[in-house]
């Protein structure tokens, strides 16, 4: 957790085998508020602290560019700056930060950036000219912070991956879900189309949330949190909330949620509850007053619904509890 300006950590060793790998590929779960700079870097090789061209041989980041929040790769005496067009990256949301580098040297010709956040992003081949020639990616380097004392995440960076070689589309994608899973993140394969979302699966394959195959489920396709269970992937969640902004909904298994928390989990492997809503605004409502077709002391109702799934169970029971200050049906009155 980087919570001050300057903050960072290093290593005297970097995640590479090799200075200049041919393919590679990070994974980075991060959560920056982006308050301070018009860009940040999560990583930086090079140097031992961030300030400098050295350390950015090369470093990885985010830039703001006017509320459009791009990929960028900028590598020193390499290629220079590598900067995506697309807006891929939310402010004070957890994300996945993916990027793949390809200097076309070896199995696959193509020299390009492909930037992803949540698995939605872009690839860029313009400016890549250099691309791997300066790079320092089995020595020493930064993470949280590269470039400049002041822009590093203000956040957390939880987890990270990284493969010295392209993988495949079904490994990628099998990373993508134990993360998405793990860390509460809603993964969109294409932000532009409510269609087009991600199936998330546990390690057997099992499929656990179907937001795209699945029409109805697609409907469902935000905030996604699951509670889970896979031994196989040392995954055990047994509360949940959704990183992204706009969650309310905390949903666990035990007694007690939140920090401390008194839980038990599921007793069973690969087992599953994974929920999403429609995404209505909380503040839209269907009056019921006076309608004698509705039975029970209701007078309304949110027109946010929430769509849950199970998988490998038949009941479980849990605890859930709405966040007091999004959630409008709180205070007085209501329990």
């Amino acid at each position: 957790y980087i919570r001050e300006e300057g903050e960072y950590l290093m290593s005297n060793r970097g995640p590479m085998s090799v200075a200049s790998p041919h393919d590679y590929m990070f994974f980075s779960v991060i959560n920056n508020d982006f308050g301070r700079r018009d860009r940040f870097y999560y990583f930086g090789f090079g140097r031992s602290y961030p300030d400098g061209v050295e350390s950015r041989r090369p470093a990885l980041g985010v830039e703001d560019k006017n509320g459009t929040y791009v990929g960028r790769y900028y590598e020193s005496g390499g290629s220079g700056e590598v900067d995506g067009r697309q807006h891929i990256f939310e402010p004070g949301s957890t994300s996945i930060a993916f990027q793949h580098i390809s200097t076309g040297k070896g199995t696959n010709p193509n020299r390009f950036v492909r930037f992803e956040f949540n698995s939605f992003g872009e690839t860029v081949t313009s400016g890549t000219n250099g691309l791997g020639t300066s790079s320092y990616l089995n020595g020493v380097g930064t993470m949280g912070a590269a470039s400049d004392w002041g822009r590093n995440i203000i956040g957390l960076m939880s987890e990270v991956i990284a493969y010295e070689r392209e993988l495949t589309p079904d490994e990628k994608e099998a990373i993508y879900s134990y993360l998405g899973l793990k860390y509460a993140i809603t993964l969109d394969y294409d932000n532009n189309d409510p269609s087009i979302n991600f199936d998330y699966f546990i390690s057997d394959k099992t499929k656990v949330w179907l937001g795209t195959t699945n029409t109805n489920t697609a409907i469902y396709h935000n905030n996604v949190a699951a509670l889970v269970r896979d031994d196989d992937a040392d995954l055990h969640n047994m509360q949940a909330r959704s990183t992204a902004s706009g969650a309310v909904i905390h949903m666990g298994i035990g007694r007690k949620l939140g920090c401390p928390s008194d839980l038990d989990g599921f007793s069973v492997n690969k087992a599953a509850i994974v929920w999403g809503h429609n995404n209505t605004p909380l503040d839209r409502e269907t009056d019921f007053a006076g309608n004698p077709d509705i039975c029970g002391e209701m007078d309304k109702q949110l027109d946010r619904i929430w769509m849950v799934d199970k998988t490998g169970i038949d009941k479980q029971a849990v605890i859930l509890s709405p966040d007091r200050a999004a959630f409008p049906y709180n205070g007085a009155g209501y329990q």
